[in-house]
């Protein structure tokens, strides 16, 4: 049965560690509480900016998003017969083409 914890560790200077030591900070408490608070930190960072851009597109006509989306996707598409060498096309997806007599699938 797991515990549900997995070990980190990390580098510290020297001193740094000896001072911690010194001072009894249980560097394990310090680094858990630093890491759940920088993972909170960058989730409301995501938060925040889903909120931005559900807020940009609920501004926008729903035919301007779906022109805006068909553009993208256009822009990304590579015409017929200008696929790098060694590539085909096959069902929409570039997919990578087999040589005579070269080695098969694994």
């Amino acid at each position: 049965m797991t515990s549900g914890y997995v070990t980190v560790s990390a580098r510290v200077r020297r001193e740094l560690y000896e001072e911690l030591k010194r001072y009894n900070i249980d560097v394990g408490e310090v680094l858990r509480r630093a890491l759940e608070e920088e993972l909170e930190k960058r989730e409301e960072e995501l938060r925040a900016a889903a909120r931005e851009l559900q807020e940009f597109f609920s501004r926008l006509p729903e035919d301007e998003i779906a022109r805006l989306v068909k553009e993208q996707r256009r822009a990304r598409r590579v015409p017929r017969g200008r696929l790098p060498a060694g590539l085909q096309r096959y069902s929409g997806r570039p997919t990578q083409i087999r040589r005579r007599g070269g080695p098969g699938p694994a």
